[in-house]
């Protein structure tokens, strides 16, 4: 009887300990993860789908959605095999159904490819996520001083951000005249938020980027003070250099303009501006205090970049942190511009397929990229660089699209958004490496009718 009783308190205290080991366990696991999450300063959700290799979290699916998504893969895999002229093994694509949140669709996701324009996605999505859809650009002209009678005695101050769309001083100059200045006793001062000349990354050609097509305010401090001068001598308003101090001195704006964020990205994607999404790339870095000289350094670390490794790192598993996120940083994301014309830039299909799916989730970005934002042949004002491509009716309101194009290096890309004829809405990203740009184009078209043969029920 003594033995049997010895032999019940043993398993008992295995019992405890085994459950003490277990809390300790768990508590070690939610420990892990809180530091983790600390350090990545994730303050936004991220959606569990940014995740390198990492499958799609599974969701109930209606079986004709499966079936529809199976044929959709069959075709696409058919028009791979049918286009001799393309070197499949420098193909990526990548294709999600964004309708029943799951992969559909992989060929060579995961290989780090140029993508050409379509590195304006990354480009355009950070700058909606860190800056927001409605963000202005601000110019204006303060005067600092008192007015005798129409001269003001201090200082006129240009303040001038990035505005790409800024092209002219005149309408600010005439406001300054408007508030009564036509004589400023004392001095000129400007103060902007570039003061280099914006240029293209070294590693692209020199003509990618001419000077004649760069903005005012992104000429650099020489010619925009030289610029800001002319306008006020050709509005009649003198400037008598002063010294002059006086106690009464205050501040106040005499003229303004400001630029919502948007109709700088709008272009920039739909008619793949490369100035304005310099202008864009440089803009981020400067909000996030990363040019303490005012001046573009390209072997820097860049606001976009930091932006893009944090939201792929930034997931609710703890292991697939660690795991994925340096593979991530050095294989499938390398953004050396913000435009695209360096052949140094690298993305996967896959990465770009989880960026549309990370504006999928925020629903003004989405609504903004499909109602305006993307090139479309929905419209004549949206074709952009879609111009001749997808024109035909049934096309239109359904394909919403980011093209890419480096014929120096034969590239071509294509990414976005398509409403299939069955009503189910698919993110997707083609990059072509080392093929003839028209032969690649062909392809893009020809890949992006399949959605539209889908069965409806």
């Amino acid at each position: 009887m003594a033995r049997k009783r010895k032999r019940r308190i043993k398993w008992k205290g295995v019992a405890l300990l085994a459950a003490y080991v277990a809390v300790v366990l768990t508590g070690l696991y939610f420990l892990v993860f809180g530091i983790v999450r600390l350090v990545g300063g994730c303050s936004h959700a991220i959606p569990t789908n940014l995740q390198g290799d990492k499958q799609e979290v599974e969701h109930p699916v209606d079986p004709m959605v499966l079936r529809s998504d199976s044929i959709l893969a069959e075709k696409i895999n058919r028009l791979i095999g049918s286009s001799t002229r393309l070197d499949s093994t420098v193909l990526a694509i990548s294709v999600f159904d964004l309708s029943g949140q799951r992969s559909v669709f992989a060929h060579h996701a995961d290989e780090a490819l140029i993508p050409a324009s379509c590195m304006k996605i990354p480009t355009a999505l950070a700058a909606l996520h860190i800056l927001g859809l409605d963000y202005r650009y601000r110019t204006k002209i303060d005067a600092t001083g008192y007015m005798q009678e129409d001269t003001l005695v201090g200082t006129l101050h240009l303040q001038a951000g990035c505005d790409p769309l800024l092209t002219s001083f005149s309408t600010l100059v005439g406001q300054v005249r408007e508030a009564g200045i036509h004589v400023v006793k004392g001095d000129v001062v400007v103060n902007l938020e570039r003061e280099d000349t914006l240029t293209s990354h070294p590693s692209t050609e020199s003509w990618d980027i001419p000077y004649s097509m760069i903005p005012l305010l992104l000429r650099g401090r020489a010619h925009v003070e030289r610029e800001f001068l002319y306008e006020l001598a050709q509005q009649n308003i003198m400037v008598q250099k002063s010294d002059e101090t006086t106690e009464r001195d205050s501040t106040r704006t005499v003229a303004s303009h400001e630029t919502p964020l948007k109709d700088v990205l709008t272009p920039m994607l739909i008619h793949s501006s490369n100035v304005k999404a310099e202008a864009v790339f440089y803009l981020l870095d400067a909000y996030q205090g990363l040019t303490h000289d005012k001046r573009m350094h390209w072997d820097a670390p860049h606001a976009s970049i930091m932006f893009w490794e944090k939201a792929f790192a930034c997931h609710d598993n703890v292991l697939d942190y660690f795991r994925t996120m340096s593979e991530r940083k050095q294989s499938t994301l390398k953004m050396v511009d913000g435009s695209g014309l360096s052949p140094l830039n690298r993305l996967s299909a896959h990465s770009l397929v989880e960026m549309l799916q990370y504006a999928w989730h925020a629903p003004l970005i989405r609504d903004y990229l499909v109602e305006e934002g993307l090139a479309s042949p929905c419209s004549e004002t949206r074709r952009g660089s879609l111009k001749g491509r997808l024109s035909e009716e049934k096309y239109r309101e359904r394909i919403f699209v980011k093209t890419g194009t480096l014929t120096t290096h034969g590239v071509s890309s294509l990414a976005g958004y398509i409403h299939a004829n069955n009503d189910l809405w698919f993110a997707f990203a083609i990059i072509n490496n080392n093929c003839p740009v028209a032969e690649g184009r062909l392809f893009q078209d020809e890949f992006c009718k399949l959605f539209f043969t889908l069965p409806k029920e």
